[in-house]
């Protein structure tokens, strides 16, 4: 599995991410635990994967409104692989926390 530079393995390190959910405004699949995703397939998975390009592209939209390119000018697949591996190394964690932690790694390396 290929990922953007150190993208997974970034994202699986960063396990000491606040959760999303501790502001209470999370919904959705982004609510399930790691290890469900993992076991999803199907219709399940798209819903999961769904959720996850949906919540990285509300945020790019709501906290980086002016910046005119993609928070790293990713593929969809690559952002699925990152959550993924971190979900791997992480099965206890909500998805949302996993896109958290994709997120917060994009940013970085923007800079």
């Amino acid at each position: 599995m290929k990922v953007l530079g150190g993208l997974l393995i970034i994202a699986c390190a960063s396990a000491a991410v606040v959760s999303p959910t501790s502001a209470g405004a999370l919904r959705g699949a982004g609510m399930g635990a790691c290890q469900e995703w993992l076991a999803a397939d199907g219709a399940m998975q798209t819903v999961y994967e769904s959720w996850v390009l949906g919540f990285v592209s509300g945020y790019e939209l709501m906290v980086l409104p002016n910046y005119s390119d993609s928070t790293l000018n990713i593929q969809n697949n690559q952002v699925i692989n990152a959550v993924y591996g971190y979900c791997q190394a992480n099965r206890k964690s909500q998805v949302a926390d996993a896109a958290l932690a994709t997120i917060t790694y994009m940013l970085k390396v923007r800079k």
